[in-house]
Order: structure tokens, then sequence, then C-alpha cells
């Protein structure tokens, strides 16, 4: 189980206001060693600029790195077994309505009878 968080501020200006903000990204990264979370940290020193992403609205939402590619992160866990379940059903509904649908087609002998048999 991942034991290691970054622990971090960095300050911006918005206006005339000063915010200070703690994540680096919106769901926390957690690293299994300490050495992992140590090269993660390396990135930000202190006194380097940075870019900060944040709320127009509300400053104190704020990231340093607003990608979201963790896939580890529960909710987005969730939301991507939601979907592939909802295309399961998906697919499971098609071919349910296609099987209804599907009429046995005559046999193609049986239409080149002569006419003398009828």
């Amino acid at each position: 189980m991942p034991r290691y968080e970054l622990d971090l501020l960095y300050s911006f200006r918005e206006g005339n206001m000063e915010w200070v903000g703690s994540k680096v990204r919106w769901v926390p990264e957690k690293f299994e060693t300490e050495s992992e979370a140590q090269a993660e940290a390396s990135r930000y020193q202190p006194g380097d600029t940075i870019t900060v992403y944040y709320n127009p609205d509300d400053p104190r939402e704020s990231v340093i790195d607003p990608s979201a590619d963790d896939l580890d992160s529960p909710i987005t866990l969730a939301g991507f077994i939601i979907f592939l379940g909802s295309l399961a059903l998906l697919a499971v509904e098609f071919v349910s309505v296609s099987k209804r649908r599907a009429r046995v087609a005559p046999d193609p002998s049986e239409s080149r009878r002569p006419e003398s048999n009828r």
C-alpha cells in the first residue's frame, strides 16, 4: 500500500491577492517508496517559478500539475468500470434485438419448383 505523499506549499498572485496552495495534482499521488516521493519532490525547488492552475471563481482550488492521468484514483476507476459495464449492456441488448428481428430465409430450392407442381 502506498505510504508517501508530497507535502509542499506554493504561492501565487491573483489580482492584488496572494494565495497559497498545496496540491500538486487534483488527485493526490501516493508513492510506494520514500525515494519515489523524493524524486517527484525534487522537481519543485524553493524559489522556482512555476505555473499554477486555479479556479478563477475560487483561487483556493489550485494545482501545479493539472494532468488527470491517475487511473488508480477510485473515482476515475469507478467511472471507467461503469463505462465498460454500460458498453457491455448495450452490446447484449443489440444482440438480443438482432436475434428477435431475424427471420428464417426461405429455402432457395423451394422457389425453383416447376410451375406444373403447383
